[in-house]
């Protein structure tokens, strides 16, 4: 098996943003490839030739949770259900022919060279199941023929730092990428209040771009930043509770990500955890404990006759994010999702999306919450938040 040097793996990277994939064969290998026989792989931050065998798993052509709600739910279930399989079996990625010499193969892997588009909250999820397989199989699933993926597709991915934990590269270390009057943050992970508040003071350092060193208007700074900091850590502080028994093993993080745009003066924050979601978590609570608007809502919302498991998941994110809950019992706590929502109207702009479970909820400036439900769970909770900020002449 050859190894590339850190410059080859440097060198790699760079044809590969450009769009010039067709080169990752030359810097793996001289000899020619034979099409349908045998694939390049990138598994533990190397590059190996391998024969292929079995049939590719294809996802769907399109990630997205807007345009195609259901169909990146499946397939990102789906994705669960074979990590996990490979852990509980100790299953490896890369198989070697039993006879002496035999040569290296892969069996059940997922072509992606088919997608051709991706949303930055579905990479964001996507992402945080690979870094789930990464820590708990102690290996990262094998990236396939990444000289076939759509460039828009690998240069998303690319980005946001998906890339480095397949340990494609140890130096690629930078917070932000820019593309025109967009600047993207790559994906930060954590699992205490500490991480959560330099991922928070990312964020803010991240407005600066559309405001530049003068920063967010004063007067809606300390409205943003306050909500940013309670909206991060109230939406993770409840999602890994001891006593409940999770369908997959979770690693105990959260994941996060946010874009600016300098022209529409936008700031997008999408938040990922693999937690037991608020359906869970709200119906598990003493009703004593709940908000009295909030128990009366639920009343009227449930659907108690409904059979399915994940019939009522829609109407306990609504009552999260219209009136919130506090496990802590302080009046200040268990209001981020809330104040991220009025936060919206403050600044007269934007939207906020929760899927929680099988469950989401969506509120737009100027309209109501519209909620819906679907019969497979995005595996946690995803918060994806965009602010529609005002002009700096708007200053008071």
């Amino acid at each position: 098996m050859k190894k590339l040097s850190q410059r080859q793996k440097r060198l790699l990277i760079k044809r590969a943003v450009n769009g010039n994939r067709k080169h990752i064969l030359r810097l793996y290998s001289s000899r020619p490839t034979v099409e349908g026989s045998t694939s390049i792989i990138l598994l533990n931050g190397e590059f190996h030739r391998v024969k292929v065998r079995g049939v590719a798993r294809h996802p769907p052509s399109s990630l997205d949770f807007e345009d195609n709600y259901h169909s990146t739910l499946s397939y990102l279930e789906s994705l669960r259900k074979n990590f996990a399989v490979r852990k509980n079996s100790k299953m490896g990625w890369v198989f070697r022919e039993s006879w002496p010499g035999g040569g290296l193969y892969i069996r059940d892997y997922t072509d992606y060279s088919k997608i051709e588009g991706i949303s930055t909250s579905a990479a964001l999820v996507l992402t945080a199941e690979y870094d789930r397989a990464r820590e708990l199989i102690n290996s990262t699933p094998p990236a396939i023929d990444l000289h076939k993926w759509n460039k828009r597709v690998f240069t998303a991915l690319f980005e946001l730092g998906f890339f480095e934990l397949l340990g494609l590269s140890e130096d690629v270390g930078i917070k932000y990428s820019t593309s025109g009057d967009l600047r993207t943050m790559r994906i930060v992970s954590g699992s205490s209040t500490e991480e959560l508040a330099q991922a928070s003071n990312q964020i803010m350092e991240l407005s600066k771009f559309i405001y530049g060193e003068v920063g967010l208007p004063s007067k809606y700074l300390k409205e943003v930043t306050t909500a940013i900091c309670e909206g991060l850590s109230n939406v993770t502080g409840w999602a890994y509770p001891s006593n409940y028994r999770f369908k997959y093993l979770p690693v105990g993080r959260w994941w996060v990500t946010a874009s600016a745009h300098r022209v529409n003066r936008t700031l997008t924050i999408a938040l990922y955890d693999q937690g037991a979601s608020i359906p869970v978590t709200f119906a598990a609570k003493p009703t004593k404990s709940l908000p009295v608007r909030l128990l009366s809502f639920l009343q009227n919302a449930l659907n108690s006759t409904e059979a399915e498991e994940y019939a009522n998941d829609a109407a306990y994110i609504e009552g999260a994010l219209r009136f919130g809950a506090s496990s802590t019992g302080l009046d200040n706590r268990g209001q981020g999702l809330p104040q991220m929502r009025e936060l919206i109207d403050f600044v007269g702009g934007g939207s906020i999306s929760v899927l929680s479970r099988a469950g989401r909820c969506s509120y737009e400036h100027g309209g109501g919450v519209v909620r819906e439900s679907c019969g497979t769970s995005v595996g946690g909770t995803l918060v994806e938040w965009r602010l529609a900020l005002p002009a700096i002449a708007e200053d008071g």
